[in-house]
């Protein structure tokens, strides 16, 4: 997850073969995947100006689906203000998805506001009878808890990194979210004086736990003896500054250099503009 130059080396082979596979899905899977390594190299205005040429194209294209990606995109690179503004657009564009909703809860209760997360979630109110809403549920009150050293994290935690563990098990894309899960269920353990297997969980979650966008539990866990004093997460890299991909006049033409992933789309998006 957090090899970024490996990220790029697998799309780099990848991109082609899936773009001849007619899978929508899964080329814009792959870009987002794509744009978000970017971002977590601080190349995150790079990132979204690749990422652009997908707006409107098929998987993209359902109301909101295309910010609230982007938004996904601002988050890996930390910027907390760009990953809000797009998710509340998003959400502008499809407020029946009470999921994004809860997502801008559960981003608050990881990295921001606790009072803010609790304000969201109760402005969302009832989540009815939606098994995955009840579990996102309890996922955003079980870090509430572990943030305020409430027992009742643990309880309210377990549900949420076993199901987590069953999905991992079903497909790597959702490690990164997982660590995220089980992470706060292992600060849990630890609250509750369950040190040793708080530990173990920290170990085989550490090569994806030790990402920037967990400094806040990293930190918890390492104040709660879980993981070592010196164990932070990483700082990120400096915001590297970008005017756009470099076009070069050849007298008849020009010519962009774009990524690979990127570039089929950009000239769709193209054909769009002028048809």
């Amino acid at each position: 997850v957090g090899d970024t130059a490996s990220v790029h080396d697998a799309i780099e082979r990848l991109w082609q073969p899936v773009a001849q596979l007619d899978k929508p899905s899964i080329a814009f899977d792959l870009a987002v995947r794509d744009a978000q390594a970017l971002a977590m190299q601080g190349r995150l205005d790079e990132a979204l100006d690749g990422l652009a040429a997908w707006r409107g194209a098929p998987a993209a294209d359902a109301p909101g689906m295309f910010e609230m990606r982007a938004s996904g995109v601002c988050q890996a690179g930390g910027d907390a203000q760009r990953t809000d503004a797009w998710r509340h657009e998003a959400i502008a564009l499809a407020p029946e998805q009470a999921m994004w909703r809860l997502d801008a809860s559960l981003f608050a209760a990881r990295a921001g506001s606790a009072a803010a997360a609790q304000a969201q979630l109760d402005d969302i109110g009832n989540l009815g009878s939606e098994a995955a809403l009840a579990l996102v549920g309890h996922f955003i009150r079980g870090v509430l808890a572990c943030r305020r050293g409430d027992p009742a994290a643990l309880a309210l935690l377990k549900p949420v990194a076993e199901d987590f563990v069953d999905k991992c098990q079903q497909g790597a894309a959702v490690w990164s979210l997982a660590s995220a899960a089980i992470g706060w269920w292992a600060l849990a353990l630890a609250q509750a004086g369950r040190s040793d297997e708080a530990r173990q969980v920290a170990h085989a979650l550490r090569p994806v736990l030790l990402q920037p966008h967990n400094e806040l539990r990293v930190n918890l866990l390492s104040e709660a003896g879980v993981l070592p004093a010196n164990a932070g997460a990483p700082a990120r890299p400096p915001r590297v500054g970008f005017d756009g991909p470099a076009m070069v006049d050849h007298g008849a033409f020009r010519s962009l250099a774009l990524r690979g992933v990127n570039a089929l789309k950009w000239v769709e998006a193209q054909r769009r503009r002028f048809a």
